[in-house]
């Protein structure tokens, strides 16, 4: 009912033949009290989704607490009335009993009967009365019987039918009505006999109880003050009304209880319109109301309550029903209950359903507190529609919300959504189990729980999901901060799809998000994650899975780690992997720079940019820096088996103490270790692998004029490798001799000592020469036969040439050249040889060579020798430098190029070199070459190199002298110390 103002009510009853006003409504006070409260509880301009259900929520529990007090006040004062207009009735009974003792009555041995004409009853009403009451004048020759039995302490009036043409009680109005089957009974027990005895006002306690089988009314209206309540026509059924009061507190001459109850079995009110509020008809079954005035409660209940057309401030309805209501109200508040709500066609603030069902509902209120509870054992809505939201339908199980004026709680056990769409976001059907939320109303905050959270077919602009499942869902925002917290202790979801990315499923532990506006930061957190089958344009991977993932993100800072990150079966068009296996990654990226940690990864089957490894692992990683002040990067190991790029590879590789750091203007690289096994470099025509390869103290330095390599030492072993030439040199040719058909072995050891390299021919002529310690060669050629001038060479004739070196000196007796056939040389001599004779005491360190001569003595061929060394010498030096002396001293050295090489000696054997030599290639042997220092310089680029050691060597070239097809060799061990390079730009 609405709210109307309040008349002064002077007392409960009149002396016969007045009457007084009575309240119509709550007092003033009560009813400011009321528009107070709906003022703090006019909802806030709405922030978003979750403020516009708070507000929602928090306008309709204050709708809900003022209408249900306004019709507990109006309940109360309903009841107050009757007891009055019973007061009223007595003493207007008195005059009508006067009148009907001067008509019909009959006196009999059980009691005194009377019967009036309500023309009789209309001139027997005092004013106000017969004012309030507008008699239609077809039934004004209708009787009204009054009865009474000896005994009793009671009087009964009926009447068949009463009918108005107008009706003004205490604010009550009516157009045309009538009743039928009218009975009132009015009863004193304890008391005089009403009516017949005096003083029957001094004691008793007085009753009244009205019936009426049926009524109606037009043009209803309730109220004091516009606007009324009104209403085109009222239909009741069954009606029953009771009061009872002290007989004292009715005639104002004491005090006492008031007490009454009504009922009805049916009532229909068509065209209702009242303050804020109005219905095309509204249909009440079964309906009851009680009341007491020492405990100001009413307790009501309806079997059945039905409404059309409803219109309620924002809210309407086109239909709404409610089933075995009960309610209990009293100044503090209330409770009510309905076995089921219903409606259909409703809108309210901006949001339409299309229909509302609802079971086991209850609500409780407190005025004082200004709180209110309600709850529904189950609930649905179907086609939802708020603003950019849509919904199918939503339905839900044990639902409950309380409101306390400053905040505003509740929760669910299920509750269940089909077709929801809101802005770019649609879900095909979702479910909350466990549902629990709490909003605060002065700043917007909310928290909200759910034991299990479940959405299929998620749709949006960007992203999309067949299902997604959460569990252990907790949902908080505080308004004032600006801040949002989400967390779920399991999430699934299937047939994900974000922005490109796809995954088939993803699964994620103890996962939570928090933001914080102030700082624009935003916090991702999960005890583990998982991703299956994820595919991107950039790539994708079989699963992908992470524990104790963190993701940061706070003005333009993004840091990111877990504890462990791991991916099965990545391809990308950089980079594959058939595992990839990460523990404790972070990355931290902001406006002063960036830095990086890894504490080790490992990969198998890894491909990248042409490197491939079967399997890698790396340990120990670190970067930092930023655009300004360079980068560093460190790694504490690298190890990998299987390694390719391009047309090499190694079977093993391991790196340790890496360090890289790179500025503007200058790189600087550093590797503590680094070592390979079973190296391999294929070439098409070329073949070169090794056992094993390391280096430690390597030093890269790189700057704008020049880079530098420095190595503390290498080494490899079991070398072996393999090249075709395709553009072999030109013949190599002896005059007179068959070179494809030649032989050569034996053995040279050097001496330590340094080449020059860089000084030219002569200077590398002359100090290899003095490198020479010892020497054991033996050659042969066949000579090609026919007569050459000089000499005539026989058929079958071979050359055979001997050199032997001790100590640096030619050794007479090993040195030689011998002919297999003589020579026929001029006139009758022949020439089977040359020899080479030591000079004798006289001449140390000199020797002669002396030709085999047949038919003739054997001439010394020295003098020959050495004028065409440029000398006069009758004599040839023994030694191999003075020999290179001579033979290179019209060659001058070249200047400016520092190469050089400094042979080392530590043993016997090293820098021997054994070599052989036929018509199928040459082969070089030697134990180990041992180089103190070199220096080369190729280019802009030039070496430097300490100690050096190659051992257990071997050199071979395939076909024919000077025009090899194939060389190969092989290196048992190989080892260099102190290596620096330096390239200039």
């Amino acid at each position: 009912m609405a709210q109307v103002q309040e008349s002064t009510r002077t007392s409960p009853t009149a002396p016969s033949g007045q009457n007084t006003a009575n309240p119509a409504g709550p007092s003033p006070q009560r009813a400011a009290g009321y528009a107070d409260g709906r003022r703090a509880l006019r909802p806030q301009q709405p922030r978003g989704f979750w403020q516009q259900v708070g507000d929602r929520a928090a306008e309709a529990g204050g709708w809900v607490a003022d209408k249900a007090n306004d019709a507990a006040e109006w309940t109360r004062d309903a009841a107050g009335q009757v007891t009055d207009w019973a007061g009223n009735a007595m003493d207007t009974a008195g005059s009508l009993w006067d009148t009907a003792r001067n008509t019909d009555v009959d006196v009999g041995g059980k009691g005194i009967s009377a019967s009036v004409r309500v023309r009789d009853l209309q001139k027997a009403l005092p004013p106000e009365a017969a004012a309030a009451l507008g008699f239609d004048e077809r039934g004004l020759e209708d009787r009204v019987q009054a009865d009474y039995r000896y005994g009793s302490d009671s009087i009964t009036l009926r009447a068949p039918r009463l009918s108005l043409s107008s009706l003004n009680v205490q604010g009550f109005r009516s157009g045309a009505a009538s009743g039928t089957d009218v009975v009132v009974v009015l009863s004193n027990p304890g008391g005089r006999i009403p009516f017949l005895q005096d003083g029957w006002q001094s004691s008793g306690n007085l009753r009244v109880a009205v019936t009426i089988a049926s009524a109606v009314g037009e043009n209803v209206s309730y109220g004091t003050a516009e606007p009324l309540a009104k209403a085109e026509r009222v239909e009741l059924r069954g009606i029953s009304v009771t009061g009872a009061a002290p007989t004292a507190r009715v005639t104002g001459a004491g005090s006492g209880n008031l007490a009454g109850s009504f009922s009805v079995q049916r009532a229909v009110i068509s065209g209702l319109s009242a303050p804020g509020a109005s219905a095309r008809d509204v249909t009440v079954s079964g309906a009851r109301a009680d009341w007491r005035e020492d405990t100001g409660r009413v307790n009501a209940r309806a079997a059945a309550l039905s409404t059309t057309g409803l219109n309620a401030g924002s809210t309407q309805l086109q239909h709404g029903s409610a089933s075995n209501v009960t309610a209990s109200l009293d100044a503090r508040g209330g409770t009510a209950r309905a076995e089921s709500l219903g409606a259909s066609g409703v809108t309210t603030g901006g949001a339409s359903i299309g229909a509302l069902r609802s079971s086991d509902v209850s609500a409780g209120w407190n005025t004082q507190a200004r709180s209110a509870q309600l709850s529904a054992g189950r609930a649905s809505a179907t086609d939802f529609a708020s603003g950019n939201t849509r919904a199918a339908s939503v339905h839900g199980a044990g639902a409950n919300v309380a409101y306390d004026g400053r905040s505003l709680s509740g929760g669910a056990q299920s509750v269940g959504v089909q077709g929801l769409r809101t802005g770019e976001v649609g879900i095909g059907n979702g479910a909350i189990e466990g549902l629990s939320a709490s909003q605060n109303l002065s700043n917007g905050g909310f928290d909200a729980a759910a034991r299990r959270v479940t959405a299929n077919e998620l749709t949006g602009s960007t992203f999309g999901a067949t299902s997604v499942t959460g569990t252990g869902v907790t949902l908080g925002r505080n308004a004032q901060a600006d801040a949002v917290a989400l967390r779920t202790q399991a999430l699934e979801a299937q047939g994900l799809n974000a922005s490109g990315v796809t995954a088939a499923s993803l699964q994620a532990g103890n996962m939570s998000y928090a933001h914080d506006g102030r700082v624009q930061g935003n916090q991702f957190a999960a005890d583990t994650l998982g991703l299956s089958r994820l595919s991107s344009a950039h790539g994708g991977a079989e699963s992908v899975s992470a524990r104790g993932l963190a993701v940061n993100t706070a003005a333009g800072q993004l840091d990111v780690s877990t504890q462990g990150l791991s991916g099965r079966n990545i391809a990308s068009p950089y980079a594959n992997a058939a595992a990839l296996d990460a523990e404790g990654l972070r990355v931290g990226v902001g406006q002063r720079g960036y830095d990086a940690s890894l504490t080790s990864a490992s990969a198998q089957s890894l491909s990248a940019s042409g490197f491939t490894a079967d399997q890698l692992r790396a340990g120990g990683f670190a970067a930092n820096g930023s655009s300004g002040a360079g980068h560093t990067a460190t790694l504490g190991s690298l190890s990998g088996t299987g390694l390719r790029h391009g047309e090499l590879s190694a079977g093993t590789g391991e790196l340790s103490q890496a360090r890289l750091q790179q500025s503007a203007s200058a790189t600087q690289l550093g590797v503590g270790n680094a070592a390979f096994g079973d190296l391999r470099l294929q070439q098409p025509g070329a073949q070169l692998s090794a056992g094993s390869a390391s280096v430690s103290g390597l030093a890269l330095n790189r700057s704008a004029s020049e880079t530098t390599v420095d190595v503390a030492s290498a080494r490899a072993s079991q070398l072996s490798g393999t090249t075709s030439l395709d553009r072999p040199g030109a013949p190599l040719r002896v005059p007179y001799a068959d070179l494809s058909r030649h032989s050569l072995e034996g053995q040279v050891s050097l001496n330590a000592g340094t080449v020059r390299l860089g000084a030219g021919s002569g200077a590398l002529t002359r100090d290899a020469a003095r490198l020479v310690d010892d020497a054991s060669l033996r050659a042969s050629v066949p000579l090609l036969a026919g007569d050459h001038g000089a000499v005539e060479v026989e058929q079958g004739t071979n050359a055979t040439a001997r050199l032997g070196v001790k100590d640096g000196q030619l050794v007479p007796g090993q040195t030689d050249l011998q002919l297999s056939r003589p020579l026929d040389g001029p006139l009758w001599t022949t020439v089977r040889g040359v020899e080479l004779e030591s000079a004798g005491r006289r001449h140390p360190g000199r020797g002669k060579l002396r030709a085999d001569v047949g038919g003739f003595f054997d001439p010394s061929v020295s003098s020959d020798v050495m004028g065409a060394l440029g000398s006069k010498d009758k004599t040839v030096p023994l030694g191999v430098s003075e020999l290179a002396d001579l033979a290179s001293r019209n060659t001058p050295d070249a200047a400016g190029r520092p190469d050089q090489v400094t042979l080392a000696r530590e043993r016997e054997s090293d820098n021997t070199v054994s070599v052989r030599s036929d018509a199928q290639g040459a082969v070089a042997n030697f134990v180990r070459l041992l180089v103190g220092s070199f220096q080369v310089r190729m280019g802009n680029t030039s070496v430097e190199a300490g100690r050096t050691s190659v051992g257990g060597g071997a050199l071979e070239a395939r076909g024919a002298p000077a025009q090899p097809e194939q060389l190969s060799g092989t290196i048992d061990a190989l080892e260099i110390h102190r290596v620096h390079t330096t390239t200039s730009r």
